[in-house]
């Protein structure tokens, strides 16, 4: 991705201690994007539901909390999203997209 997009895409994961994503201690994961200083929080997923979305706004809070960074974009990737899903995500400030352009200038505006 760094190559071909100038952006740079890790995993980040850590231990939830507090339950604060899952109601129970465990890991929390997302993946991350960052170019130029932005950060895009990024899920993928087959089949998207509305409890993914609420379970992904949970992992971008406790992401902001503990590395004390405010996320710019946050982005579910897949090919098919619950209607609920959709309004959920909408109402959250959550983009899904169903059909994807890796174009740079399309993630990054």
């Amino acid at each position: 991705m760094e190559r071909d997009f100038g952006v740079r895409v890790e995993r980040w994961r850590e231990l939830d201690d507090e339950g604060f994503v899952y109601g129970h201690p465990s890991d929390a994961e997302v993946n991350v994007v960052v170019s130029d200083g932005r950060v895009l929080l990024v899920e993928v997923a087959s089949h998207v539901k509305h409890s993914d979305i609420s379970l992904f706004k949970r992992k971008a809070a406790f992401y902001e909390g503990r590395v004390g960074v405010s996320v710019d974009r946050l982005v579910v990737v897949t090919p098919y999203a619950d209607e609920d899903a959709v309004k959920l995500a909408s109402s959250l400030g959550i983009e899904v997209h169903t059909k994807v352009d890796f174009s740079p200038v399309i993630w990054f505006r």
